[in-house]
């Protein structure tokens, strides 16, 4: 199962006293595990923004900003944009559907075995593998 997936992040705002490899690593951490820069932004050739390369978790709603204190009374807020996002579920927060074919849109309907246990069916087919003991006996 896919948990982390890789993204490009846009770091806008960044001070000037954060554009290190430890600063820029320490801004794209708030998304996710920072991976590379782009040339651009290890060469400071655009400084509008940073471009990082970062692994996020499947399951983590990716922040737009982050407020940094660079010392007592000077806060910044750093702000972050996605070029481009897997499509993904609003339901159950996973990539690569969405909430129109998620699992766990789908109702299942109980019904109760010959044993008196309960199994589950899909509308559209017969029992779950696993959850009727009775569909191998003679």
């Amino acid at each position: 199962m896919v948990t982390t997936i890789p993204v490009w992040v846009k770091i806008h705002n960044v001070p000037k006293e954060l554009w290190t490899d430890d600063g820029l690593g320490f801004l794209a951490s708030k998304v996710g595990v920072p991976h590379s820069q782009d040339e651009a932004t290890k060469q400071k050739k655009r400084i509008d923004y940073a471009r990082v390369h970062v692994g996020v978790k499947v399951s983590t709603k990716l922040p737009d900003s982050f407020t940094v204190e660079l010392a007592p009374g000077d806060e910044r807020t750093i702000s972050y944009e996605y070029p481009w996002i897997p499509k993904r579920c609003d339901k159950c927060q996973k990539f690569r559907h969405g909430m129109d074919n998620c699992l766990r849109n789908r109702n299942p309907t109980r019904r109760l075995n010959t044993d008196g246990r309960s199994g589950r069916i899909n509308r559209s087919s017969n029992v779950q593998p696993g959850l009727d003991n009775n569909a191998n006996s003679t």
